[in-house]
């Protein structure tokens, strides 16, 4: 009987396809973009009660005149809709800021600086409460301005 040598197969090419590399955004990314969705929604949720709250103060207060109880009651439930857009786009900046957008983490800077500037205005008018505010807004400003492992993920 003769043996049968068997040969190594011709490799076959394999198609091969793309895997798109997820990225793990750092701590401090998933920190701010928590943050922000919390954040986000309560906007929404205090939107939602002012929307129907406003309707609903129209009908209570009996003690105001009518006119200006439905001016009230529409002034409060046109607020409550911005918030709840307001929270809707929040929450989608905070998502774009989780995928590594480099514009969602400008923005982020952006805000981060105005409110450090806000708490400093508030600061020299003697609310001594706000240091805490600039010190929070102006480190989440320099982490997302000079943080290397922060600028290599939104690095494209």
């Amino acid at each position: 009987m003769a043996k049968k040598v068997m040969r190594n197969p011709r490799p076959v090419p394999m198609k091969s396809s793309p895997v798109m590399m997820v990225r793990d955004p750092p701590l401090g990314v998933k920190i701010l973009t928590i943050l922000s969705y919390i954040g986000s929604g309560l906007a929404i949720l205090f939107g939602l009660l002012l929307a129907v709250g406003g309707s609903a103060f129209s009908s209570l207060a009996t003690q105001i005149p009518e006119s200006a109880r439905a001016l009230v009651g529409a002034g409060l439930a046109v607020f409550g809709i911005i918030l709840i857009l307001f929270g809707a786009l929040g929450i989608w900046i905070a998502r774009k800021f989780w995928n590594g957008k480099n514009w969602a983490r400008i923005l982020y800077i952006i805000f981060a600086i105005l409110g450090a500037l806000g708490a400093l205005v508030n600061l020299f008018q003697g609310h001594f409460g706000s240091i805490v505010k600039l010190a929070i807004d102006g480190f989440i400003a320099w982490y997302l301005l000079y943080n290397k492992e922060i600028k290599a993920y939104f690095r494209r």
